[in-house]
């Protein structure tokens, strides 16, 4: 029998968390722990508060999440029986209310960006296999995040959130149902009477396939540092953190969405990561941008074989200084 922990049971209801962090000494460590473990399990956590212990954790703590959760602090709780609580309930109303504040905003911005994304989605992305003038804004997925076999989809015109059936991530990369869809650690068929579908059984040291044959070989430690002149440890430092920061951001998207296709599809990954693209290197259009590759392509296979490439049946109209251009089909 597998246990469940309340975090996994309360999963799929996408409440937001509020982390009750400990302020005492050694308290910092464990409150990142903490926060971090519900990260990995796909929470947004909207606030930490913990009771002031007059040693000033939250300092710290918000250098640490870099200012992106509110660390609120309580005043010391009396330990008394008899002593009043009214006036610790009056100290602390402030800090309360303020929570309170922190949870309707971000529940309020939460549900106006799932209003927001479809036609962001329908301005900034381009989907494969999609013809993106039949596609009304009423008509793209707002994916919220996933549970097994469904997906939590936001109903614009409902304004609720419901499940459905992921009939395509399914097949693509994450097996037929629920269970390959998640890592067993040392099970086997003869220690534990675990049954799949289609008469198969959970082995021991599972590998998890991810589709397309994708290969990860992992950078050393001394790669990254070998070729640096100058303040080598200052670098190394910053790309440890870079590729701990990634891995958390990464731990958080799998865990909330695990794998999404894309076409007519919107999710937050995806849409920031699209708009953060956008503020850097601007847009342009499909056809632009195919030609750019095209000429980058081209550039590369100049300099890597000193040999110009020659565009057979061309059309009419493409530039003549870099390339050799054949004789066109429409002519």
């Amino acid at each position: 029998m597998m246990c469940i922990t309340q975090a996994e049971d309360r999963w799929p209801f996408r409440l937001p968390a509020i982390l009750v962090g400990d302020g005492r000494l050694g308290g910092i460590s464990g409150t990142i722990s903490a926060y971090e473990s519900l990260r990995l399990r796909g929470y947004d956590v909207a606030a930490i508060i913990f009771e002031d212990h007059n040693l000033g954790n939250e300092v710290p703590l918000l250098s640490y999440l870099r200012n992106r959760v509110p660390v609120l602090v309580l005043p010391p709780v009396p330990r008394g029986i008899s002593e009043n609580l009214i006036e610790w309930f009056e100290k602390s109303s402030s800090v309360f209310c303020s929570l309170k504040e922190i949870m309707l905003t971000t529940f309020l911005e939460r549900i106006q960006r799932l209003h927001d994304m479809p036609k962001k989605a329908r301005e900034i992305f381009w989907w494969p296999f999609t013809q993106h003038k039949l596609v009304p804004d009423e008509t793209v997925t707002v994916i919220d995040s996933r549970f097994g076999e469904n997906f939590a989809v936001h109903k614009v015109q409902h304004d609720s959130i419901i499940q459905q059936f992921d009939a395509c991530a399914s097949w693509w990369t994450q097996g037929p149902d629920a269970t390959l869809q998640v890592v067993f650690r040392s099970f086997s068929s003869e220690e534990h009477d675990v049954g799949l579908p289609f008469g198969s059984a959970i082995k021991r040291d599972v590998l998890v396939y991810c589709g397309h044959n994708i290969h990860t070989r992992p950078i050393e430690y001394h790669q990254l540092c070998g070729n640096v002149v100058k303040f080598p440890s200052l670098l190394c430092h910053i790309f440890r953190w870079l590729q701990i920061e990634l891995a958390k951001d990464m731990g958080y998207t799998a865990a909330r969405f695990g794998h999404v296709m894309f076409p007519e599809n919107v999710y937050e990954p995806a849409l920031e990561c699209a708009e953060h693209l956008l503020e850097g290197v601007g847009k342009d259009n499909g056809s632009t941008a195919i030609e750019i590759a095209l000429k980058m392509a081209f550039r590369k296979f100049l300099l890597d074989h000193e040999t110009i490439l020659d565009l057979q049946s061309a059309e009419m109209g493409e530039r003549r200084l870099e390339l050799k251009v054949g004789p066109c089909s429409y002519l």
